[in-house]
């Protein structure tokens, strides 16, 4: 009897040896290119992602609430919406300023809203930059127009009584890039 391997059982462990190293290829190769593209993304980039995505997080938390100051209202380069951080509501501003070119953010507390009021009677808390260098910074709003009975598009969050069923957040920056996304509001 003879003792080695036959033609056969070498072509089916090299077979096997190819698959397995292709496979180990391919999910470094996918590492390293993840790698790459997070190493050359700056610290500004990062930062002005984490900031959209807390905006996009505060917009889901948003809830129907009744009081006057604190209605969900929205415009073409603003919004507030009423959100409860800790255990307190709180309104939240956000606001388009072209001549800093920024993204502002004001977060208020109700029991700040009979001593903070502007010229025109209205509340507003006090704004800070949010993200800057920006170029623009558009919002639209989805809902379900009862007068067409169609879910549309609008410029303008006129409803007193709900919230939009989406807000659409287009934010332009210098280097052409805009962050264009549809966040849904589950309370909508």
């Amino acid at each position: 009897m003879r003792k080695g391997f036959t033609l056969l059982e070498l072509l089916l462990a090299v077979s096997i040896f190819a698959v397995i190293s292709i496979a180990v290829y391919s999910t470094f190769n996918a590492g390293m290119n993840v790698w790459r593209r997070v190493s050359a993304t700056s610290l500004h980039e990062k930062r002005r992602v984490l900031k959209i995505e807390k905006l996009k997080k505060e917009l889901r938390q948003s809830f129907v609430f009744k009081e006057k100051e604190i209605t969900f209202i929205g415009g073409n380069n603003q919004l507030s919406f009423p959100v409860i951080i800790g255990s307190r509501i709180k309104k939240a501003v956000y606001s388009y300023d072209p001549s800093r070119r920024a993204l502002l953010k004001g977060i208020g507390d109700l029991s700040e809203i009979a001593d903070a009021r502007d010229e025109s009677g209205k509340w507003m808390p006090e704004m800070s930059v949010f993200v800057e260098n920006v170029d623009n910074v558009t919002f639209s709003y989805f809902n379900f127009d009862l007068t067409k009975g169609v879910y549309s598009w609008a410029d303008k969050w006129e409803n007193k009584a709900g919230l939009p069923a989406a807000v659409r957040c287009n934010i332009t920056f210098p280097e052409n890039e805009t962050f264009a996304e549809t966040i849904f509001i589950p309370a909508g």
